[in-house]
């Protein structure tokens, strides 16, 4: 992971679908990027969970749960 990764991560805390999505599209890299590595899946999982369990908008929570 890079920092255009932490980048995404913190652009997705207050995301909207009015965005441009190169915003976030590390995350769908990372996803893709991490097949067949388990312990990358587990640390996206990780903090894709955390940003479920935080107070960001709906729109980033919605973004979550598709990627």
């Amino acid at each position: 992971m890079n920092d255009n990764f932490d980048q995404a991560f913190e652009a997705l805390k207050t995301y909207d679908w009015g965005q441009e999505p190169k915003l976030v599209a590390p995350i769908e890299e990372a996803i893709i990027a991490s097949e067949g590595n388990a312990a990358q899946r587990r640390e996206l999982e990780t903090r894709l969970a955390a940003v479920l369990q935080s107070d960001v908008p709906y729109d980033a929570k919605q973004y979550t749960g598709r990627s």
